[in-house]
Parts: C-alpha cells; structure tokens; sequence
C-alpha cells in the first residue's frame, strides 16, 4: 500500500467554513427526508391510480382481474393519501422553519398552506377527513348499489370531530 505524499498539505477549516459546511449538510438531510416524504405521497397516489378506475358516477373499479373492491380497500387507499400528503405538509413546514428560519416558515404557512386551505373547499375536507380517519373512523362508505360516497351526514355528525367555520359554510 502507498503512503499519504508528505508533501501535500491539508488546510485547516476555521470555525466559520466548518459551521457553513455543517449548515449545508443539515438542510440537504433535511431535503432527502421531505424528498422521500414526497416520493411516499407518490407512491400513494400511483397505488391508487395503477389499481382503480374512477368513474364520474361514483363508480370505482379494480382494474386487475379483481371484480370488485371493498370499502377497506378504497378507505385504505384513501387514508394512505391524506395522511401522507399531510405528513408531507408538516414536515415542509418543520424543515423551513429548522433550516431556514421560523419567520420564513412562518410566511410559507401564510402564503401557501392556510391560503389553500382558506380557498379551496377540497383542501378543507380532506384535512378534515384525514383527522376523522384518524380518530378511528372510516371516511368513504359504500351504497346499497356498490358505488362508493362520503356519507357527509355520518361525518359532520360525529360529536367529538370538531367542524370548522369555513367547513360549515361550504
């Protein structure tokens, strides 16, 4: 085995290059990690897609030699989503604020995730259709004919689910 060349010097890394460099590394960390949360909320997604049809009038179909599919399933599929998607959410949220700065996490909240959620319906209900399905109940139902719905009734009726203003009104 050769030996390390004397000749060849290793410069020294101040304090600030060294906590420049360790900055760096932690926030690409932290990218890789929400990248993955990401590539999950993908992969969530192309389930359901690579697996179900989705017809206009409710119908939802197994695309494989399956017949049919059961609420399980389709609530399976459909808590997978909004739970990975706001896994994904919280951890943009965390990520900015650990890496860049709480004010700028703070302002990203503003400017992106309450604004979606102030203006759009759909935004609204999965959010709080992903805590309802977190607090142990099933979202989707399934009819007498087969086809799947949100039983909103079932949904708002629950006592300790707690129905936001803007939720009410829409």
């Amino acid at each position: 085995m050769a030996e390390f060349p004397k000749d060849i010097k290793i410069p020294y890394m101040d304090e600030e290059v060294h906590d420049i460099l360790t900055k760096y590394v932690s926030f690409i960390e932290a990218l890789h990690d929400t990248h993955q949360l990401l590539q999950i909320f993908d992969f969530n997604l192309s389930q359901f897609h690579d697996c179900c049809m989705v017809y206009y009038n409710d119908r939802i179909v197994w695309k494989g030699t399956k017949q049919s599919l059961s609420s399980i399933e389709i609530n399976g599929f459909l808590i997978n989503i909004i739970s990975s998607g706001k896994t994904l959410v919280d951890a943009i949220e965390t990520m900015l604020g650990a890496e860049v700065s709480k004010e700028f996490a703070d302002q990203f909240k503003i400017d992106y995730i309450s604004k979606a959620y102030d203006k759009e319906f759909s935004y609204r209900f999965l959010y709080y259709l992903r805590n309802f399905s977190q607090h142990g109940y099933l979202p989707v139902s399934q009819r007498c004919d087969g086809r799947f719905c949100f039983d909103l009734s079932q949904i708002m009726a629950v006592p300790h689910m707690n129905v936001s203003k803007s939720m009410q009104e829409s």
